[in-house]
């Protein structure tokens, strides 16, 4: 079992998340993060309060996808429209 421990550990990947993006849905406030790996975009986003929503499916070629990725969990997971702050 140790030997399968450290070969999973290899394989781990670890994630910088940058902040991208803030904004509202409801009454909550949300950031958007992404973290860029050799194979594109990965999303996650925060929403004051609950723990955070990570796109664990889709990998996004470019920023611009990967923002609508993140929107689309967002919507998927709270009634409302997300409301960007202006950048």
């Amino acid at each position: 079992m140790a030997a399968m421990a450290g070969s999973i550990d290899r394989e781990r990947i670890v994630m910088e998340w940058k902040p991208q993006r803030s904004g509202w849905i409801e009454e909550r406030n949300f950031d958007i993060e992404f973290a860029e790996t050799p194979e594109g975009y990965h999303v996650r986003v925060r929403v004051l309060g609950f723990p955070p929503l990570e796109d664990t499916r889709n990998v996004y070629p470019n920023a611009a996808l990967a923002e609508k990725g993140a929107l689309a969990l967002l919507s998927s997971q709270f009634p409302g429209t997300p409301d960007l702050e202006d950048a």
